[in-house]
Order: C-alpha cells, then sequence, then structure tokens
C-alpha cells in the first residue's frame, strides 16, 4: 500500500521520473486514467481505498464519502482555504 501511495502521489505532483516524448496533455490524461484504473481496481476488489486530492483515502462509509468527504476535499482545495487546508 505505501509503495501504491508513493507512486501515484509522484506521478500526480511530480510526473514521471523519466524523459518522454508526449506531451504534458499525453501525460497528464495517462496519469488521470492510470489514477482512474486504480480507483476501479481498489473498488472491483472491495478496497476500501480511493485515491483523491494526490493522497490515498480510506472508505469507512461508502455513503458519507460520497455525500460528504469527495464535496469537502474538492472545496479544500479552492482558493481562499489554505488556512483550512493546513
Amino acid at each position: 500500500m505505501d509503495f501504491i501511495v508513493f507512486v501515484f502521489y509522484m506521478f500526480n505532483t511530480e510526473g514521471p521520473p523519466y524523459v518522454c516524448k508526449a506531451t504534458a496533455k499525453e501525460i497528464n490524461e495517462a496519469i488521470d486514467n492510470a489514477i482512474k484504473e486504480r480507483n476501479y481496481r481498489f473498488k472491483q476488489h472491495s478496497f476500501d481505498y480511493e485515491f483523491l486530492s494526490g493522497e490515498i483515502i480510506r472508505i469507512d462509509n461508502k455513503v458519507v464519502h460520497q455525500a460528504i468527504v469527495k464535496p469537502l476535499l474538492k472545496l479544500l482545495y479552492e482558493e481562499g482555504f489554505d488556512g483550512a487546508k493546513e
């Protein structure tokens, strides 16, 4: 789990650790697709975690997670919420 967190965090924040001929848009799309695929595989195997906003989030209650946690994380990353984020 620590390795998965590390890899997805690095790709999400730093980009791939190698030089390639792909454009930044193509790299970002590939990273987003990998994150979506990882989250799908987590759900498929009833592994109660999801990669959101650069972090692995544990899903204790799916209803609470969908209705409260996801919107809250999106709100925290908006401009003007720097103090709350810290």
